[in-house]
């Protein structure tokens, strides 16, 4: 009796109990805490993701925006320390505007100033109106300078523009910390992007190296936001330089001058002449037959009597002068074609009585010798430079100046020849009364002679 009246209690206490309110209350904002704690670190989670996908691509752009600028400087020759002359060029810039980079390549030429070489210009500024809507501030850095094609290449005959490279560049004053020699581009009022250039020991106005800042903010939007610095050191393309004597890194004063005839250089004392020949094709009849000529160096002593320094009769020379030597070209008449030993050889309007008469040309004779400078266009009269006793051409300028040897082409422009601060090339024209002017008879194809001075 008593096991069956516990079991009846058992089984009626069983179905009677249950969750209480207060019970299912506390366990439903249990759930909804541990629910939004999860939902509220998924957020977070995406949103850490998002910024820092943000300031990674920003990273990126920064150093592909200085590794593009460094390619471009490694291009150029020179930069120049203060570039605010060359930004004068820049139509229009946007507002705020700050040059940092003025860039020398050989052979790039704004169709806007035709036939001079101009500088490729990187400024800072505020976007522009146009720009405004794609491109966030505080500022942007601009390239001014000719586009590019596929290939990397300067596209030819294309007009300059103001292009945004990259934003996000901070507008907070910056001082540049350069180095003790080193100039800071802009001089005054910097920002987050500048430069340090180094000058030359040669002009003070002119770099070769250079560093470069850009600085900005990453963020996603007033998230997380930081600073982020990128820099890098760069050297402009190597050129060539003879180093002799004991002090190779003397350096004339500024470059010779040959517009007088006589090879001037400042700063007095002996220098070494090296001097070759870089083509002939002086016909000495209408047929094509050639002299063989040689260059021979003198100069005038007080009395003007001439002393002559040596020839290249038997091959290249030299010489070793403190004087101011003149060349001239001369005959080798007992080598040359039978044709051209005849009294009437090379008998023309230009030259009465003949050629000979005159013991062809010297550099003395200003109208019938040019000096072709640095990046001088090739013109397209120059092809076909050579041609043999049958008509047919065997050289062309191009070949002249493109040969291993003399090594004269531009590389970025092979329309123009690139020289050496100390390599002098001439140009000698029979017949031409006016050097300055190509036509009127002066291409340039009689006669093309190299000359380097050390010192």
């Amino acid at each position: 009796m008593q096991i069956h009246k516990l079991l009846k209690h058992s089984r009626q206490h069983k179905f009677a109990t249950g969750f209480t309110l207060v019970e299912l209350l506390i366990s439903s904002f249990i759930g909804v805490l541990i629910i939004g704690a999860a939902g509220y670190g998924m957020m977070n989670l995406l949103r850490n993701n998002r910024s820092s996908t943000a300031q990674i691509q920003k990273r990126t752009e920064f150093n592909r925006a200085t590794e593009f600028i460094s390619d471009e400087m490694r291009r150029a020759d020179t930069i120049d320390v203060d570039p605010t002359t060359a930004f004068a060029a820049v139509p229009s810039p946007p507002a705020n505007a700050q040059p940092v980079l003025a860039l020398n390549i050989p052979g790039v030429t704004n169709p806007a100033v035709a036939g001079v070489d101009s500088p490729i210009i990187y400024f800072v500024s505020s976007p522009s109106n146009g720009d405004s809507s794609v491109w966030n501030g505080p500022r942007v850095i601009y390239r001014y300078g000719p586009p590019l094609d596929t290939n990397g290449s300067f596209s030819d005959g294309a007009n300059w523009a103001k292009e945004p490279l990259v934003d996000g560049i901070t507008a907070d004053s910056v001082t540049p910390n350069c180095d003790n020699g080193w100039t800071a581009s802009p001089s005054s009022g910097a920002t987050g992007f500048y430069a340090c250039i180094q000058p030359t020991a040669d002009d003070a106005t002119l770099g070769e190296t250079a560093k470069i800042f850009a600085i900005g903010k990453l963020d996603d939007g007033n998230y997380n936001s930081e600073n982020y610095q990128a820099s890098t050191q760069v050297f402009t393309r190597a050129e060539a330089e003879n180093l002799d004597g004991v002090n190779p890194d003397e350096t004339f004063n500024a470059a010779c001058n040959f517009d007088t005839g006589a090879l001037v250089c400042p700063g007095g004392g002996s220098r070494t002449y090296t001097v070759g020949d870089l083509a002939s094709s002086m016909a000495c009849t209408p047929e094509g037959d050639l002299w063989k000529i040689y260059v021979e160096a003198y100069y005038l002593n007080n009395s003007g009597t001439e002393v002559v320094l040596g020839n290249n009769n038997a091959g290249s020379f030299s010489f070793v002068t403190d004087q101011e030597p003149l060349f001239r070209l001369k005959p080798d008449k007992a080598n040359s074609p039978a044709a051209c030993s005849g009294a009437n050889a090379f008998i023309s309007s230009d030259q009465p009585g003949g050629i000979q008469n005159h013991e062809f040309v010297s550099s003395a004779d200003t109208a019938q010798f040019k000096q072709l400078e640095d990046a001088d266009v090739i013109d397209p009269s120059l092809e076909n430079f050579y041609i043999d006793a049958n008509g047919n051409p065997q050289l062309s300028a191009k070949d002249v100046f493109a040969d291993p040897g003399n090594d004269l082409i531009d590389p970025y422009d092979n329309t123009k020849i690139n020289l050496e601060d100390n390599r002098y090339v001439i140009s000698f024209e029979i017949g031409q009364t006016n050097p300055n002017v190509n036509g009127g008879g002066f291409d340039t194809n009689d006669h093309i002679l190299s000359i380097t001075v050390t010192q």
